[in-house]
């Protein structure tokens, strides 16, 4: 199938995309650090320019209580990039703000935290809220009207009309909202096990990118669960260790993880990842 980009998002919104327990650690850096290294704001930028997704995004589909579920298989590092630029587009692209900082920083009226205050609002705003801001509503939305029209109404046009240089950065061809255009190429896998997924997930990674000896144990062990640990205190010791790996695995994810719950099964991936 394809999905717009809007789609994408919408679905992980709602928490209808998961991460399997199997899956990878996200590894991307947010920026280019070292060349030909796979990078956030690389893969952003490919979009712009490409329009699609061209290699496939892969889910296992599942039908859960009557409502159709994702299971990512393939393409987290690149989930992750598009959902961080949606969400906060200028942690990956921060000199589409320096016209505007620079701006905000020669305004002698305002204070030095008024300053940070509204430098801090751009740093973070989303990806719709910037395409569609109307500078005076905005403030009116965030509940900051006072501060409008007592420190930067007089100063409105100036910022307009840099935010409208802005806008046009972040759409395609200066026309086009990315989330609305970028279409999104996505397999779906119908009515398989845990089991048969991570297989798929392994054959896809022997191509693509060279897994790990633990990644690999990973999708490997993932059924094992046929085992008992015979000394109660080891036992615990191995399972904090496992909540840990998971918690930390956890962080920084745009899709819901597996996270370890007291009394939930261990497998020998869990197990080997513990002991060690």
């Amino acid at each position: 199938e394809q999905w717009r980009v809007s789609i994408l998002i919408s679905k992980m919104d709602n928490k209808e995309i998961s991460k399997p327990k199997f899956q990878r650690k996200k590894k991307w850096d947010i920026l280019p650090k070292k060349e030909n290294n796979p990078n956030e704001k690389s893969y952003i930028m490919f979009l712009f320019e490409v329009k699609n997704s061209v290699h496939a995004i892969t889910f296992g589909q599942n039908m859960d209580q009557n409502k159709i579920t994702f299971t990512n298989i393939d393409g987290n590092n690149r989930l992750n990039a598009i959902k961080h630029f949606i969400d906060k587009p200028f942690e990956i692209f921060p000199e589409y703000l320096d016209e505007l900082i620079s701006f905000i920083n020669t305004l002698s009226n305002l204070e030095e935290n008024d300053k940070n205050f509204l430098i801090n609002i751009f740093n973070t705003i989303s990806y719709s809220n910037i395409i569609e801001m109307k500078f005076h509503k905005y403030f009116e939305s965030i509940n900051k009207h006072d501060f409008y029209v007592k420190k930067i109404k007089n100063k409105r046009d100036e910022f307009e009309a840099i935010i409208d240089i802005i806008q046009n950065k972040l759409k395609i061809n200066e026309k086009d909202r990315f989330d609305q255009f970028v279409s999104i190429n996505v397999n779906l896998f119908e009515g398989y096990n845990t089991d048969e997924l991570c297989k798929i997930f392994e054959d896809i990674n022997k191509f693509n990118s060279k897994l790990t000896e633990n990644e690999l144990l990973a999708c490997r062990l993932y059924n094992i669960d046929n085992f008992k640990i015979k000394n109660n205190i080891i036992e615990q010791s191995i399972i904090n260790e496992i909540k840990n790996y998971y918690h930390e695995k956890c962080n920084n994810e745009a899709l819901i993880c597996y996270k370890y719950e007291t009394n939930n099964k261990i497998n020998a991936y869990d197990f080997i990842v513990g002991f060690q």
